[in-house]
């Protein structure tokens, strides 16, 4: 049962993984938050604002089973890394490696949500990356001036 002292540091950090998620693309509203938790939209609401009969070790066991990507340790405690184990061992996001006929398939073990997830996150290295080989570009540019 969650300790109703805990309860703010918990929802925080609930939503952190929330914008995480959107700041990915994986759900743009909490209309996509329910659908893929497949709760209630008033129950996932309750939690949100904190309701202690909603936001539950239920509700943030099937939030994490859900997207597959958070470490539930970290959302119930503060402990550890808010990626999972698995992500975090990768270097934060990876894309699945495992592809095979015309590329369209990906790990059977992976949940379409973590590998939007992983794939969101791998698209902002990558956009990431271009910044910086701008820059570069920039700099090099400035210096044959």
């Amino acid at each position: 049962m969650i300790d109703r002292s805990e309860l703010n540091e918990i929802l925080q950090r609930l939503k952190d993984c929330i914008a995480y998620l959107k700041d990915h693309g994986v759900i743009h509203t909490q209309q996509n938050l329910v659908d893929q938790m497949r709760r209630h939209k008033s129950s996932v609401s309750r939690a949100l604002n904190g309701d202690p009969l909603y936001l539950t070790e239920d509700f943030l066991d099937c939030f994490v089973n859900t997207f597959k990507v958070f470490s539930y340790e970290w959302i119930l405690k503060g402990t550890g890394c808010m990626l999972s184990d698995t992500l975090n061992e990768n270097g934060g996001a990876s894309i699945v490696n495992n592809q095979v006929g015309n590329g369209n398939h990906f790990n059977s073990d992976m949940t379409v949500n973590q590998f939007m997830v992983e794939l969101a996150a791998q698209r902002k290295l990558t956009e990431k990356a271009q910044e910086q080989m701008d820059r570069l570009i920039t700099i090099i540019e400035k210096m044959k001036d």
